[in-house]
């Protein structure tokens, strides 16, 4: 295991050839700290059902530009996402691709600026894209492998009128390990929606370690939407959320298909009036590993937090929930809200859930429920005494379980395309 990303961990040192001394630093500081404490395993308790010894025994490769070739009729056939009223955002194997991205020069745009250019025009700017370092080991080597950086911004008192869609795609030859790094400034009393995707076109075993980062200011919302689905692969996604005063974030996970999916989502609401609202969905139909671990931090009074997450699993699916909610001292009017509903398709399916509260202040309001179980008999029963053949029964009472998350999805078309990955798997 540590032979291989050792091994990798020294190629980043080509990345610096051309970098500026203080982000060479940084990538060294990064890999000093993962050298310190290592790579998680099964025997941590938050890694405990996510195994990754597989990939930790994967020759993984760092991409290079000629692997950045892909044409538009590829792009469109990869994305969920088929709306023609976005703004795009493409990037491949982690770089930005100006090209086939498609973004208006107005104003009611956002303003997207890579690493390069940073490093150029604003130096400041360049290293606020580093400035975040959260202590966990995948963020480090976000850090350390990041082969550019992408800073989206939306200007004070604008609102992006269309979403703004972010395709992540994995291409090329061999095992990768690609590293997106994204940035979201929402400045005060902004909104704007994006929709960040996740499309994995490479062989089974590389792994695409993604961190996004999003600083919502006073008075802005931010909605996001993040899509990970592909047929194989593995998957590591960080999202880092601070909200300040009155402002809100609305964030939703849809996790299906690869080999293992591990998405860690931190939400920190630093000053009163912040808000967030959390709504995941994972969809197992083989044999996936889908592991959602979530953390909201009440840092301040009166912020309100609620999280609703649905698991679906079939075939030898695992599904994996874990919801920590966390009040700190001497703050009141705080409200939080946990909800984990899960539903099992065959008998050898599985799923682990653990809504979590930590509060350490008395004026507050906070609950959490957790269920799983399976379709009810009764329910099919009904639809089939209407005429209703079995299988489309139970899909009905499926769709009608999802409904509610996928409702929270600005796009149809992935609706659409998902339930087609239902109706076609020998789920039901």
């Amino acid at each position: 295991m540590k032979q291989n990303f050792n091994r990798i961990l020294l190629q980043s040192q080509s990345l610096g050839d051309s970098e500026p001394e203080w982000l060479k630093c940084k990538r060294e500081e990064a890999i000093e700290s993962i050298n310190s404490i290592g790579f998680p395993t099964t025997r941590n308790e938050e890694w405990k059902y996510t195994p990754l010894d597989e990939i930790y025994q994967t020759e993984l490769e760092i991409p290079v530009d000629a692997d950045n070739v892909l044409s538009t009729d590829t792009l469109e056939s990869a994305s969920l996402v088929n709306e023609p009223n976005l703004f795009k955002i493409i990037l491949i194997n982690g770089k930005y691709s100006r090209e086939l991205s498609d973004l208006e020069v107005t104003k009611s745009a956002p303003n997207v600026r890579p690493l390069e250019e940073l490093i150029e025009n604003e130096p400041e700017a360049a290293k606020f894209l580093f400035s975040s370092d959260p202590r966990e080991t995948f963020s480090w080597l976000n850090t350390a492998m990041a082969r550019d950086a992408l800073l989206i911004t939306c200007p004070e008192n604008r609102t992006i009128q269309k979403p703004i869609h972010l395709l992540n795609i994995m291409t090329g030859k061999r095992n990768k390990l690609v590293s997106p790094r994204i940035i979201i400034e929402a400045n005060a009393n902004s909104k704007l929606t994006l929709i960040e995707e996740f499309v994995n076109l490479l062989p089974d075993k590389s792994l695409m370690n993604a961190a996004t980062f999003i600083n919502a200011k006073p008075g802005s919302l931010v909605n996001h939407h993040r899509i990970s689905g592909s047929s194989s692969g593995y998957h590591v996604g960080n999202l880092h959320c601070k909200v300040s005063q009155d402002a809100n974030i609305f964030t939703t996970s849809l996790a299906f298909g690869g080999n293992v999916t591990r998405i860690n989502i931190n939400v920190r609401l630093e000053q009163p009036g912040a808000s967030c609202n959390l709504s995941g969905l994972f969809l197992g139909v083989k044999d996936e590993l889908i592991d959602h671990h979530t953390t909201i931090e009440h840092a301040a009074s009166e912020t309100n937090s609620n999280e609703v997450y649905k698991g679906v699993m079939g075939g030898k699916s695992k599904g994996v929930f874990n919801g920590k909610v966390l009040v700190e001292e001497n703050i009141h009017h705080v409200k939080a809200s946990q909800n984990s509903n899960n539903l099992l398709l065959s008998d050898v399916a599985e799923i682990n859930t653990k809504p979590e509260l930590e509060i350490y202040s008395d004026d507050v309001t906070c609950a959490h429920g957790a269920t799983v179980g399976q379709l009810d008999a009764d329910s099919t029963f009904y639809l089939r005494a209407r005429g209703i053949p079995e299988k489309v029964a139970k899909r009905i009472l499926v769709e009608a379980f999802l409904e509610e998350a996928l409702s929270q999805l600005p796009v149809e078309s992935v609706k659409t395309e998902l339930m087609k990955i239902i109706s076609k798997s020998n789920t039901l």
